[in-house]
């Protein structure tokens, strides 16, 4: 779940890791995942407010809703926790992706190596890759993105066009990022939450992400459950199947 927050929000690691469905704040639940409006607030320490809080809200693909309503029904007891729970979620990825330590037999290493050819040009010792190379691989994606809407005016409404829109584009990219150069944030925030807007935003936010998806395949279908691919890609799920079978073997 983790690594497709990364992947499908560019989202620094320790943003992920404060992650949680709910937060308390003056005896009050406030939403900080929020799935009905498809809004997660990321927790930018890096950026100064007087206030302390420092939330700024995204618009998130609806294959992410779905995988987020999946691991709360699955994994969470309680909304108020973080969501993952990690002391450091760099330390959890460079394990996880590194070979040599998630396939600790030698036996199985060596098999995972003969069977894939394209995993001998990493060393085993070292991460595959980490939360900043998510980082880096989406704010590049986005970079090249941003010209192929303003060339085709797809983003004329919010953001004009021509030059303008680039820059206004490239704003709009490091507030998805969270960096502060150049960025308006309450600007941001605010066309966020007004309805008049809002819907533009998340179409674009959901254009702009659609192309990344399609570069991430087939590999996403692998770590997407069941019901989310059978949502988005009509591909029927595990118990489906199974239930199929078994039905031609009764025939």
């Amino acid at each position: 779940m983790a690594t497709l927050i990364a992947l499908l929000t560019g989202a620094r690691s320790t943003e992920i890791n404060d992650l949680q469905f709910e937060l308390r704040a003056k005896g009050e639940r406030l939403k900080q995942i929020d799935l009905q409006r498809g809004i997660i607030y990321f927790h930018r320490k890096k950026l100064k407010a007087d206030d302390g809080r420092n939330f700024t809200p995204v618009f998130i693909h609806p294959i992410l809703i779905e995988e987020l309503k999946a691991f709360k029904r699955k994994y969470i007891l309680d909304t108020t926790q973080p969501i993952f729970g990690c002391y450091s979620l760099d330390k959890q990825f460079k394990h996880f992706y590194t070979p040599a330590t998630a396939f600790k037999k030698k036996t199985q290493l060596e098999s995972i190596y003969r069977r894939y050819s394209w995993l001998r040009k990493y060393d085993p010792q070292r991460p595959i890759v980490t939360v900043k190379m998510f980082r880096k691989y989406f704010d590049s994606y986005l970079q090249i993105r941003i010209f192929e809407l303003a060339e085709e005016n797809a983003v004329r409404v919010l953001f004009g066009e021509g030059l303008s829109a680039l820059d206004k584009m490239r704003r709009y990219k490091n507030y998805l990022l969270g960096r502060a150069e150049g960025v308006d944030f309450l600007h941001y925030i605010s066309i966020t939450e007004d309805r008049r807007y809002s819907s533009k935003l998340k179409k674009l936010n959901k254009m702009l992400i659609d192309s990344l998806i399609d570069r991430l395949m087939p590999e996403l279908l692998y770590v997407l459950n069941d019901e989310t691919k059978a949502k988005f890609f009509d591909m029927k799920s595990v118990s489906e199947s199974k239930a199929e079978k078994k039905f031609f073997a009764i025939q």
